[in-house]
């Protein structure tokens, strides 16, 4: 199901339907999110397929439509349904693990990134296969916002990779 998110006057909608406050949704993705499991070198999980973990690519995440990312999110899935990766602001050059998880039943994905005043972001798993889609965005501060999810392409991917998500080299740390 491919879910079109919009939020106004602090409710959520779904679809133009009303689908409860902006606290009470909030709520439920911060504890659908706070169910995953935290991976330590999300290196592992996020760069190639394997076994345990299932690339779903890198995000642009945009305020507006058009806009320059400046948030980038690289996610995998497991078989469990649980959902690790990176989120990387690109103003700030800080990098942070995000977390959650998918909901079997209405296959609604919800992360946090994050641990203290996590920002917790969902929209639907089909979303995830998308061009570009709509993700509910909830702030520490208790604000949200509809904003856009943009998929990358591997070459822009490949570089953005490269150059902003490297880890150092456990040998040549001091």
């Amino acid at each position: 199901m491919t879910y079109y998110y919009e939020v106004s006057d602090d409710y959520v909608y779904l679809d133009e339907q009303i689908v409860g406050t902006t606290g009470e949704v909030y709520q439920e993705a911060y504890a659908l999110a706070d169910t995953g499991v935290l991976v330590e070198d999300t290196t592992q999980v996020t760069a190639t397929e394997s076994d345990q973990w299932l690339p779903l690519g890198l995000f642009g995440v945009v305020s507006n439509v058009g806009d320059k990312p400046e948030i980038m999110i690289q996610m995998a899935l497991d078989r469990e349904g649980n959902i690790a990766g990176s989120y990387y602001n690109t103003t700030a050059e800080v990098t942070l693990p995000l977390i959650g998880s998918v909901e079997q039943d209405t296959q609604r994905v919800a992360w946090k990134i994050g641990e203290t005043d996590p920002i917790v972001m969902q929209t639907g798993l089909e979303n995830l296969s998308k061009e570009s889609s709509t993700v509910l965005v909830f702030f520490s501060d208790g604000t949200s916002e509809t904003w856009t999810l943009e998929r990358q392409d591997e070459e822009t991917a490949r570089t953005f990779l490269e150059t902003n998500m490297a880890r150092p080299d456990p040998s040549e740390v001091e």
